[in-house]
């Protein structure tokens, strides 16, 4: 049984999570495959850079890429004890940022930024990555071998979003990976990325790692695949920002799928989807403590769970009914799922957190207003307006509206409130 593991490289800022990543691989038995992304927030300073370059700022682009240049030979320096590992991953790294140079600089010359050339930037983030890891673990003598997703993931040529060709994926995988994993247990590999059938750079969208592990997952009939973070499994709440965080043992699919589609960022809606329809189990794990808790998405869920995901900057635009069929066009146009709609008798109040909707508004007769959303996920209406009741000295003083979104969601929208305020009022909802 091949099993999938899937490291956010977004964690891999210190040595102290290296040294976690080598500790948790050691540990495994039977074949596994290990998907690494881009470190720390690569990808997205390579996407702010470069479009920056492409607007005839290459000087401020550049002070970008040496920055993040800097950041990842800090970590190369903080996570390799053998100098001769060290100095030859600085140079591999180095030759990647001068390649990177010359792109920015060609850009800037024709001051133009095509997906495809986007793809190709974004792709650094990727070959940067997969440099340090094989590195360290050769400077580990850990046993694995490397293959760039590259060589298995075929995809359209719908550059920044493209699509996986499935058929050709599974051609690659039984061709070049399972030959790979009659000899070693360990596989390394990329996510995000993948290329054509002509040999073109592409990516699948940002956050697409999780879609590259489903990927490998159905392809090798895996019943499982692992996700591992900086925390101990899923929360009810975002853990970072709220000391009142419960830690959830298991959980049912379609209120993680609930949670994402109201704006948890920790879960990849088609992967979820795609994974309960194969019946897969999904393990959420931390990757420096790997032995304590974890979240098991599982089909043998039974129990839902209450979740509260928050969205801090959503437009509400209220409107006449007249206007009401622009913004049915809008919504065609920008293919938007996140929006909510009530319906007055004259009128009508229309809610984003897309800003390119709410740019065509601007400078119009329509009232457009900022709020801060709570998403509760399996909360009873009754008991939220007894909250409101008996803290009625507290949302007095707000500007909010309670909407029942789906048979799940309740959403509280407040209108220009305090942290101090949203913090105590999320504290007494997470104690329901």
């Amino acid at each position: 049984m091949y099993k999938i593991h899937k490291f956010g490289g977004s964690n891999f800022i210190n040595k102290e999570v290296f040294e976690s990543f080598y500790k948790i691989l050691s540990s495994f038995k039977g074949k596994s495959l290990i998907i690494i992304s881009a470190l720390g927030k690569t990808t997205r300073r390579l996407y702010e850079s470069v479009n920056l370059a492409s607007i005839n700022k290459l000087d401020e682009s550049l002070k970008i890429l040496e920055k993040l240049e800097y950041f990842t030979q800090n970590i190369i320096e903080a996570i390799f004890e053998n100098d001769a590992f060290k100095k030859e991953c600085v140079e591999f790294v180095s030759n990647l940022f001068i390649e990177l140079d010359n792109l920015y600089r060609n850009i800037a010359i024709f001051q133009e930024l095509t997906p495809r050339t986007l793809d190709l930037v974004l792709s650094y983030g990727e070959q940067i990555s997969a440099t340090i890891f094989q590195q360290f673990l050769h400077s580990k003598n850990f046993q694995f071998k490397f293959i760039s997703a590259q060589e298995l993931i075929t995809t359209d040529n719908n550059f920044t979003k493209a699509n996986p060709l499935e058929e050709l994926i599974n051609v690659n995988i039984h061709k070049f990976l399972i030959p790979i994993f009659a000899e070693n247990n360990v596989v390394l590999t990329q996510g995000f990325i993948g290329k054509t059938k002509d040999g073109e750079t592409t990516t699948m969208g940002f956050e697409s790692s999780n879609l590259t592990a489903l990927i490998f997952a159905s392809s090798l009939n895996s019943p499982e695949i692992t996700i591992w973070t900086d925390v101990e499994g899923i929360y009810n709440i975002d853990p970072h920002f709220f000391s009142s965080a419960r830690q959830i043992p298991i959980l049912k699919f379609s209120d993680a799928i609930q949670s994402a589609d109201f704006g948890s960022k920790i879960f990849y809606p088609h992967m979820l989807i795609e994974a309960e329809k194969q019946g897969m189990t999904i393990f959420y794990k931390s990757i420096i403590n790997p032995v304590q808790h974890f979240t098991e998405i599982s089909p043998r869920a039974s129990e839902k769970q209450k979740l509260i995901t928050i969205s801090d900057k959503v437009f509400n635009v209220y409107s006449q009914n007249t206007a009401y069929a622009k913004i049915e066009n809008l919504l065609i146009y920008e293919k938007q799922n996140s929006n909510f709609i009530v319906k007055h008798n004259n009128s009508f109040n229309f809610f984003t957190d897309n800003f390119k909707v709410i740019e065509q508004f601007e400078g119009a007769n329509e009232q457009i207003d900022v709020y801060s959303v709570i998403n509760l996920i399996n909360y009873n209406v009754l008991d939220i307006y007894k909250i409101i009741l008996n803290y009625s000295d507290l949302f007095i003083n707000f500007d909010y509206k309670l909407y029942q979104m789906n048979d799940s969601v309740l959403s509280i929208f407040l209108k220009k409130i305090e942290n101090q305020a949203l913090l105590k009022i999320i504290e007494i909802l997470t104690n329901i």
